[in-house]
């Protein structure tokens, strides 16, 4: 689309370091695209935001903020109070409950999108805030493997730590909530020869249905998550986007906890392989256990004649997420996970949402999950001992 065409406002919920990547990245893509931040105090936000990679440091600016809780009369931000697009970048454990105050803005034409670690929060909202498929928002998950740690002293500021020409972020549209159409079918992909991710440097995206106004702002949404090629950004089917999500899960079940739990925030990803055979030896057994379970989930949920079956079941096999671990364990091998940064500075971590969503998964396909179980209950320790 035009860029003089993109009329969607785009709400940011989530400004720390992704949701400073992120909204960055949109507004140098797309200068003309109306932005807003949401954040704590708009009045102290810098009006400028830095980000730094490889060594050089790139500014944006011409976005507005305003509070979670403004209404229309306070914001002039906004022509009025409802929000079309909000992107999600927050901690996983306070999505719930940032988003519910604003769930009075988001209509059933509105789209939510969530870049965020670890899964169950799209279940969560759904179940929680618009149980109703009537009145439910459109739904776009990500995932990403670009890593970034604040910069500075104040907001706004953040180091981006992967390399330039490395890293993506991979976005899927959840299906149509009211059952309307098959968005992929039907719209982004009409015939299975064309079953192949867009990117930044694809085609547009297809014109919209006849009679789908509706969709105006997932179209706006896409088109400006897809703008942002620095970070190499692809849309993908539902189901490959799950699968993406699926392997981000295992490398944050198997590197976070145990970084958190063995080092309290000092030990960086590449000890879990240089301190053999303890190490590996851990990572091993957690990882068998995550295959264990991400193979039963897709026996229960692919059709036995699935041409796909067999790929996916090969991409979870426990030789295949052990050697995606240790190329993640040595290309992140002096970064700090960030549940481990979570525990040094004695806050609240996501592995609820990481190792506790493969504890309930297992659960729900008959595979115990002691590994995971016990990591779960061993960082909720540590961070209930850091209070105390």
């Amino acid at each position: 689309m035009p860029e003089d065409r993109m009329m969607t406002r785009i709400h940011v919920l989530g400004v720390g370091s992704i949701g400073t990547l992120i909204s960055h990245h949109l507004r140098i893509n797309s200068p003309s695209l109306p932005l807003t931040l949401l954040v704590r105090q708009p009045s102290a936000f810098p009006p400028t935001l830095a980000v730094t990679r490889d060594g050089i440091t790139s500014t944006s600016t011409d976005f507005t903020c305003e509070t979670p809780t403004a209404s229309s009369s306070s914001s002039s931000s906004s022509s009025d109070n409802t929000i079309s697009s909000l992107i999600v970048c927050l901690k996983t454990p306070s999505t719930l409950e940032a988003i519910r105050p604003l769930s009075s803005r988001l209509g059933p034409s509105s789209v939510i999108t969530l870049l965020q670690n670890g899964m169950g929060v799209y279940d969560e909202l759904c179940t929680n805030l618009w149980p109703e498929k009537a009145t439910r928002p459109y739904f776009i998950l990500g995932t990403t493997p670009h890593g970034v740690t604040p910069s500075g002293e104040g907001k706004g500021q953040i180091r981006h730590n992967t390399p330039r020409g490395e890293g993506h972020v991979k976005w899927g549209v959840c299906p149509d909530p009211r059952d309307k159409m098959d968005f992929e079918k039907d719209w982004l992909w009409t015939s299975p020869s064309q079953m192949t991710a867009y990117t930044s440097r694809s085609l547009p995206l297809p014109p919209l249905p006849e009679r789908r106004d509706d969709l105006v702002p997932l179209r706006d949404t896409l088109s400006a998550l897809l703008s942002i090629t620095d970070l190499s950004p692809s849309l993908h089917t539902c189901k490959e986007l799950h699968h993406a999500m699926y392997l981000k899960l295992v490398v944050n079940s198997v590197i976070n906890p145990l970084t958190a739990i063995l080092g309290r925030g000092k030990l960086t990803n590449g000890t879990l392989a240089s301190v053999a055979p303890f190490g590996p030896n851990l990572v091993d057994r957690v990882t068998k256990e995550l295959s264990a379970v991400l193979l039963a989930h897709i026996n229960a949920t692919y059709d036995a004649t699935d041409d796909e079956k067999t790929d996916v079941l090969e991409m979870f096999r426990y030789e295949n997420l052990r050697k995606v671990l240790t190329e993640v364990i040595h290309s992140s091998n002096l970064n700090t996970s960030s549940m481990a940064v979570d525990v040094r500075e004695r806050r609240g971590t996501e592995v609820d949402y990481i190792n506790g969503y493969i504890v309930k998964l297992g659960r729900e396909v008959g595979v115990e999950t002691p590994c995971n179980s016990m990591l779960v209950d061993m960082v909720k320790f540590i961070t209930a001992a850091d209070r105390t």
